[in-house]
């Protein structure tokens, strides 16, 4: 099937000097939905340059016709673009790919940094003494609440799961790979990253798997830059392992990134809450991941992109995981299942390249 033509205009408010094709394939043997396939590969395009700042999308019906494809599909895929700020509208005009979003360097072969300033050198780590803090009163937010979970469905799971006897031995250091195999899974389908089982390190929690990134990349006086206001825990942790911190202002759509330093005094780490703020419930838009990405690649620095309550949504579909959108291994990616099942099973993980991956588990 042909590919739809799609209108590009050369800077001229009126004018359309020429057109493109985009390769967009409908592969009806494919399990995702259509709509989540056109606006996949729409998205690509944007990203990849080929469908460049500015260009004119054709007609929903246009399109759907030419991927003979019902309407609804061409609308929900460009309803999913203009939601994560790929698109605009402009009245009488039709659908057009934003101005403002930063143009990336060209992709490069993933994982592709051989020697970054923020990997500490090879050794073994000695843990810190940690006191716990008596006396304090508790007023942690962000407690989850389990009593939605279909409990006829949670008790089927634990018998299923009770039929097959317990492994003999402790298993890899990045967990069960089953486990890792599933979360990779999970993470394709629900936040658009490309994992398999070895990028996924299973970890007791965010919080020590935000501890094991910051023992193999952060050492005493190095910078880590954070949201303001935040998480006080990841300032924490940060103070343990002697870390400075730079504060970050965020505003309505997260973190500041135009804010951040630039060359010697560019930070280290970049600690963030891109899907949902914590605590404003911001939420960064695409222009602004992507401008952050630019940032991180121009600086040598890395992301950690904390994405802990990413499952619940009230107002509109989730944005995909800045992770996602990385391919020059910029990005680690922490979640956690504390939220969508229980805080009690202290589970976590952690995606990463394997050059940090391999720091992650040594």
């Amino acid at each position: 099937m042909s590919s739809p033509t799609i209108e590009t205009n050369a800077g001229a408010t009126s004018e359309w000097r020429y057109t493109v094709d985009v390769p967009v394939v409908i592969d009806r043997q494919e399990t995702r939905a259509l709509h989540v396939q056109l606006t996949h590969q729409l998205r690509q395009a944007i990203l990849d340059g080929v469908l460049e700042r500015g260009t004119r999308l054709p007609s929903t019906r246009t399109l759907s016709e030419s991927l003979g494809v019902s309407r609804n599909v061409a609308l929900a895929a460009y309803d999913e673009l203009y939601a994560e700020g790929y698109t605009e509208t402009r009245h009488g005009s039709g659908t057009f790919v934003v101005d403002d979003l930063p143009v990336l360097p060209a992709r490069r072969p993933e994982h592709s940094i051989s020697n970054p300033r923020w990997l500490k050198p090879g050794g073994p780590f000695t843990p810190e003494d940690r006191a716990p803090a008596d006396g304090t009163i508790d007023f942690r937010m962000g407690q989850p609440s389990v009593t939605p979970l279909p409990m006829r469905t949670w008790q089927q799971l634990w018998r299923e799961m009770a039929m097959e006897p317990p492994p003999n031995d402790y298993g890899p250091t990045a967990g069960y790979e089953d486990l890792r195999s599933a979360v990779a899974a999970y993470l394709g389908r629900s936040r658009g990253i490309v994992c398999s089982a070895e990028d996924v390190v299973i970890t007791s929690g965010a919080i020590q798997a935000l501890d094991l990134i910051l023992r193999a990349t952060i050492s005493a006086g190095d910078s880590f830059a954070l949201e303001e206001p935040g998480y006080p825990v990841v300032r924490d942790v940060l103070h343990t392992h002697g870390g400075r911190n730079v504060p970050v202002a965020v505003d309505g759509d997260g973190l500041q990134v135009e804010s951040l330093p630039e060359g010697a005094d560019a930070p280290m780490l970049v600690y963030c809450t891109p899907s949902h703020q914590y605590p404003t419930g911001a939420r960064m838009p695409v222009s602004r991941r992507l401008g952050l990405i630019e940032w991180a690649n121009r600086n040598d620095s890395l992301i950690i992109e904390d994405d802990y309550d990413s499952e619940f949504r009230f107002d509109a579909s989730p944005l995909p995981a800045m992770a996602g959108l990385d391919d020059a291994g910029r990005v680690v990616y922490i979640g956690t299942f504390s939220k969508m099942l229980s805080p009690v099973l202290r589970l976590g993980y952690v995606v990463a390249t394997p050059l940090l991956r391999e720091r992650l588990i040594d």
